[in-house]
């Protein structure tokens, strides 16, 4: 079985114009995205040429400051009670780009298997072709693909533990485990701003798999350090621009870069 597989993509329709064709004209039997496929925010300039929404003021399209007078916990329970509602500006527009993504996405005329991201605020429910696989096994005959979308700042670490005893029982050696967040010490580097090296992967996640032992795991979140180590692949799209072509049989891999093309026509469906 052969898979393109993408992460951190972050909204860029061109670019998911590139993935769709490269997958739809590929050797490919499936497509996986490990995570943040939209951005938490849109741009006025987009806004106006896809939403028709330019009558909307910019403040409501982006997080808020904290203030000072309000406890943490309450202002992020408020700021997740306006992100429920339907009418929310940000949520209004953040549901039509995911519909322009899934038609993007259909061309392809494959199944895409995905997991949101921590920038994905929008549901992305499953369809005919694109299965949302967070907290899911699906079996693929001898393969199966297991998905978790959390990272560590999206969980509580008490949670992020349960979390993980919970779908340990669904994760074999023929798993292909998709995480948006890598395992801790394993192509999850990055700096701050001092220069100094960074760990961003997660210490429960890399527990788990250390047992579990799947037979791959494809992940993102950390765009700095896209690459393959062993059964293990970060395929953060934003800063290499590749994607990323592995055979699950063989392991034979290949970085294929994007460019921007013209729009594909319709596929047909077989």
């Amino acid at each position: 079985m052969k898979a393109l597989i993408s992460s951190d993509i972050h909204g860029k329709t061109e670019d998911f114009e590139s993935y769709a064709k490269i997958l739809r004209d590929g050797s490919y039997d499936i497509g996986i995205l490990a995570g943040d496929i939209l951005d938490d925010s849109i741009a006025t300039g987009e806004l106006e040429h896809m939403f028709s929404l330019a009558n909307i003021d910019p403040d409501e399209l982006v997080p808020e400051l904290i203030p000072a007078d309000i406890n943490e916990n309450d202002f992020i329970e408020q700021q997740l009670r306006r992100l429920r509602d339907p009418d929310f500006p940000l949520m209004r527009a953040l549901r039509k780009k995911e519909d322009c993504i899934r038609e993007i996405l259909r061309k392809a005329g494959k199944p895409v298997y995905l997991i949101p991201g921590n920038h994905d605020l929008t549901d992305w429910d499953s369809d005919d072709l694109l299965i949302n696989i967070h907290r899911r096994r699906v079996d693929l005959g001898v393969w199966n693909l297991v998905g978790y979308r959390w990272t560590r700042i999206d969980r509580h670490r008490e949670d992020h533990i349960r979390d993980m005893i919970a779908m340990s029982h669904m994760i074999d050696r023929r798993t292909v485990l998709v995480s948006h967040e890598p395992p801790y010490g394993i192509l999850d580097s990055d700096t701050d701003d001092q220069g100094d090296t960074l760990h961003k992967g997660s210490k429960e996640l890399a527990k788990m798999v250390g047992i579990r032992q799947p037979a791959w795991h494809l992940f993102g979140h950390v765009h700095r350090s896209f690459g393959r180590r062993g059964r293990s692949i970060n395929a953060a799209f934003r800063i290499h621009r590749n994607f990323v072509s592995i055979d699950l049989v063989s392991g034979r891999h290949e970085m294929i870069s994007a460019e921007p093309i013209p729009e594909m026509e319709p596929s047909r469906s077989v």
